[in-house]
């Protein structure tokens, strides 16, 4: 695509933004753009279920997989949602430079990102009003090359034009009923672990149930450590416990108890 035709895109976004052709054609601009296999607008909001508010996903395998996983609980564990609930800056990020130490070994890496067969992902964070961020992804399967720095700094560029007009039809879509907030909020991933039913034992504490949510995420003991500022010999006898209260022995089954 040449820079006369972005820049003529942008020109119909901006008359589209309050409009439902304006998914069809800021679609058809980072399809044209970085040929991906799956491009996704999100709203992320702490404690909720994230807002679809838009999805290109060609492949349907990818599309059940994502709508069958992702919004029971895989939003949790996206290295996305966490980096849009912190204090980090707003920006464009690939995937493997915002995703914990041991993500790519980690369970749901396994169950969730292999079932996809995504292979990269590059996405861009903006804040909204109050606590919502608005969350851009693109995505490339196998078969595909990974994206490259060069694309990195391509959508960087382009999200300072097209960040805001995506954010100003979220709104739109929001205030027009298009697309619903969930009615129930959701706890936090340490919440959830923390309230988990532990079969007549005692429940784990918080401190635990905070370790327990970062081993789940894919954080190493030293990353964990750092993180809560305390040893790495601490982060393994906390470890150990959350597994004999559980009665597991294994990362894999701490991921399941999350599920259950």
């Amino acid at each position: 695509m040449t820079q006369d035709a972005v820049f003529r895109t942008l020109g119909t976004l901006f008359r589209q933004v309050r409009s439902a052709q304006f998914t069809e054609t800021f679609e058809s601009l980072v399809i044209d753009l970085f040929q991906p296999q799956s491009v996704i607008v999100l709203v992320f909001e702490n404690r909720r279920r994230p807002l679809l508010v838009s999805q290109w996903i060609p492949d349907a395998e990818l599309q059940n997989v994502f709508e069958r996983s992702y919004f029971d609980h895989g939003y949790f564990l996206d290295p996305y949602y966490e980096l849009a609930t912190s204090d980090l800056p707003d920006g464009t990020y690939k995937l493997r430079d915002i995703a914990p130490d041991r993500f790519f070994r980690c369970e749901y890496y396994r169950r969730y990102y292999r079932q996809t067969r995504m292979i990269d992902e590059i996405g861009c964070l903006e804040r909204m009003d109050g606590h919502r961020v608005a969350h851009l992804s693109v995505g490339r399967n196998e078969g595909s090359a990974k994206f490259k720095r060069k694309d990195l700094s391509l959508l960087s560029a382009l999200s300072q034009v097209l960040m805001p007009l995506i954010i100003e039809y979220c709104n739109y879509s929001i205030d027009s009923g298009s697309i619903k907030q969930p009615e129930r909020s959701q706890r936090v991933l340490s919440e959830q672990l923390f309230y988990t039913k532990l079969s007549g034992r005692k429940r784990i504490t918080l401190r635990e149930s905070e370790i327990a949510s970062l081993i789940v995420q894919g954080h190493s003991t030293s990353a964990i450590g750092l993180i809560l500022e305390i040893s790495p010999q601490t982060v393994k006898v906390h470890r150990r416990n959350i597994y004999r209260k559980l009665n597991i022995s294994s990362q894999t089954e701490l991921y399941t108890q999350f599920l259950t």
